[in-house]
């Protein structure tokens, strides 16, 4: 099928100081959470869009899915010692079949690894088959929200070389 517009999760590489300060967010930064804490607050990767961010207190207004928080304090987060979130600007980026694509989160459940190649072999409206990267076939859904956290595998980025091997 033809090139087809997907929504893509940009992961926003900030150092611990950035993760900690409103002043580093913009407005539409999508928030994926990592896990829930003491059986309260968001499940593992739910996620919200910053759309409001108070600098004088430092804390983030999101909007998204029924169990986030609607206000991330960024000092309380601090004061736990890490961020329970991920940060990621949301954009677009077309796909066709054949692509060559790479996983931009890690997946543990799924065996998918963050920088772990793999290509759209088929493309339909409700799945698609991906092979990846040690030959795997799997099909999947069109609307998979794994397939958020994907780019483009045609270069390889400093932080994906990070730990490989080249010959």
């Amino acid at each position: 099928s033809a090139d087809e517009t997907r929504e893509r999760l940009a992961h926003r590489h900030m150092t611990r100081a950035e993760q900690f300060s409103a002043t580093s967010y913009q407005l539409g930064d999508v928030l994926v959470f990592n896990a829930a804490f003491a059986g309260r607050g968001p499940h593992r990767a739910d996620r919200g869009a910053v759309v409001g961010i108070d600098l004088r207190n430092n804390v983030l207004k999101l909007q998204g899915g029924k169990g986030l928080p609607r206000h991330v304090d960024l000092n309380a987060e601090h004061a736990r010692g890490y961020a329970s979130f991920s940060t990621y600007a949301l954009g677009t980026h077309a796909v066709a079949k054949g692509e060559r694509l790479v996983w931009e989160a890690r997946f543990k459940d799924r065996g998918y690894q963050r920088g772990e190649e793999f290509t759209v072999v088929e493309k339909g409206k409700k799945t698609w088959l991906i092979r990846h990267a040690d030959g795997r076939l799997e099909r999947i859904s069109a609307n998979d929200s794994a397939l958020s956290f994907t780019s483009y595998a045609y270069a390889m980025t400093t932080e994906r070389a990070q730990g490989k091997t080249i010959e």
